[in-house]
């Protein structure tokens, strides 16, 4: 999933800093299209927690948590 398309920014084509972000949840495996990375962490499940209020609502769904 191209993150730049779900968000509607602009295309662009990709490059050699364009990287795929595999997110592993329980039995279920997402990746992600971004155009870069800084850092990747392993965030517990305990270590997750709700968004702000304002954050969360039916359409939000990509924010579903924050990590402390």
């Amino acid at each position: 999933m191209d993150v730049r398309l779900c968000f509607g920014v602009e295309e662009r084509a990709y490059d050699d800093r364009t990287c795929a972000v595999v997110i592993c949840i329980e039995e279920q495996s997402v990746v992600l299209i971004v155009d870069r990375v800084s850092e990747v962490l392993d965030i517990p499940k305990e270590d997750i927690e709700l968004p702000p209020r304002g954050e969360r609502g039916e359409n939000n769904c990509f924010n579903q948590g924050w990590g402390k």
